[in-house]
């Protein structure tokens, strides 16, 4: 899908304030374990995206040094829920692949246990192998297409707080158009941050027994501070995009002077 890429007046995100901002709030250390820590119930985890919403607000507001707090967290649940209801409804292409993908899986396999000879099986096992491999790449292409248009829904869900606003696909394609290098810069840096937490956990892990401790510590700290980063990300995008639309104000013109 062509998205109409255009570069007016680009003013990159501030990156280093993102991943810095966390540590300025005075309690960020009890914030960002209480945060990790709901990550890690099922289902009551749908509130980190409550969560984020309310700190993307702090964001657009310019108090982004103050992390918000786990008060009412029923709302923060209950507005995360409909949020990721709403990326699923975009992801459905995905899912839809992955079902056929274990159609394919199971038929083949299928096919393989009645092959009357080893030929036979050597023939289903190399069309499984390379039949597999084409589907999940058809799979990481779609769904990496997809995700370019999770802030948009994240957006439209922040200014409008209701289900049926995310489905306005004509407007997140048109946020999504606008802002297209922001959220590519996004998620290169969240992808960034995954990719050396995923190099420490591996180090970590070859340490006996401390090492295990410390990999749960450090999973709990960064999955908080990953949150805290992902919804300061989205308030710059919203905010530069609500700057860019903003009208610009007419010049004053100093009244005609009689006879001048």
């Amino acid at each position: 899908m062509c998205l109409g890429i255009s570069l007016p007046n680009f003013v990159p995100m501030n990156i280093s304030r993102a991943l810095q901002h966390p540590t300025q709030d005075p309690n960020f250390v009890k914030k960002l374990a209480i945060t990790g820590l709901v990550a890690l119930v099922p289902f009551l985890n749908f509130a980190l995206f409550g969560y984020a919403l309310d700190h993307s607000r702090n964001v657009m507001a310019g108090r982004d040094a103050i992390l918000p707090d786990w008060d009412d967290i029923g709302s923060k649940f209950q507005r995360g829920l409909l949020l990721v209801l709403a990326q699923m409804v975009y992801l459905l292409p995905v899912f839809l692949i992955y079902g056929c993908f274990f159609v394919f899986i199971i038929a083949g396999t299928g096919l393989a246990s009645a092959a009357n000879t080893r030929q036979q099986e050597r023939d289903v096992a190399a069309v499984l192998s390379v039949g597999s491999i084409a589907i999940l790449c058809v799979v990481a292409i779609v769904a990496l297409t997809l995700s370019l248009f999770m802030p948009g829904v994240y957006r439209q869900f922040y200014r409008h707080g209701t289900f049926a606003s995310c489905l306005k696909f004509g407007e997140v394609l048109a946020f999504t158009r606008r802002r297209i290098v922001d959220i590519i810069l996004a998620g290169l840096t969240l992808g960034a941050m995954g990719i050396g937490v995923g190099v420490v956990t591996i180090v970590l892990s070859f340490v006996p027994c401390l090492g295990t401790i410390a990999v749960m510590a450090l999973s709990v700290g960064v999955t908080g501070y990953s949150q805290v980063v992902y919804a300061h990300l989205m308030g710059q995008i919203m905010l530069k995009d609500s700057q860019a639309l903003a009208p610009v104000p007419m010049p004053l013109v100093p009244p005609a002077t009689i006879g001048g």
